[in-house]
């Protein structure tokens, strides 16, 4: 992004979002697509629990202790939701193990424009 805003001699205190950024270079960001692909492509293995059961447990375990003030971060299970537009947890763990149906949903990812 950087390097577009000097191509368009748009300064860094000037308040263009990216996605606007984007738009006049007509051009968009593939490599989050891409990152995101890969992401749910090793979810899918660790849904199935072909990546053993130490994966799974920290995928769906809880962190003990008190919460740091702010905003909470977003979990893995809250971003494969997001990209695979599913409903629930169980509904993306049953997805998982269906190999076709997982390879389809990754496929024909979300992604949001906001970020």
């Amino acid at each position: 992004m950087w390097c577009y805003r000097k191509i368009l001699k748009i300064s860094f205190r000037d308040r263009i979002r990216n996605k606007d950024v984007l738009s006049r270079m007509h051009t968009e960001l593939h490599f989050v697509r891409d990152m995101m692909k890969r992401k749910m492509k090793y979810a899918g293995h660790v849904l199935r629990g072909s990546a053993g059961v130490s994966h799974l447990q920290i995928l769906e375990g809880q962190v003990e202790g008190i919460r740091k003030q702010g905003r909470p971060r977003d979990t893995w299970i809250q971003d494969m939701l997001r990209g695979s537009g599913g409903k629930t947890y169980g509904d993306l763990k049953r997805a998982a193990e269906d190999r076709n149906r997982w390879r389809l949903m990754v496929v024909n990812l979300r992604i949001e424009d906001d970020r």
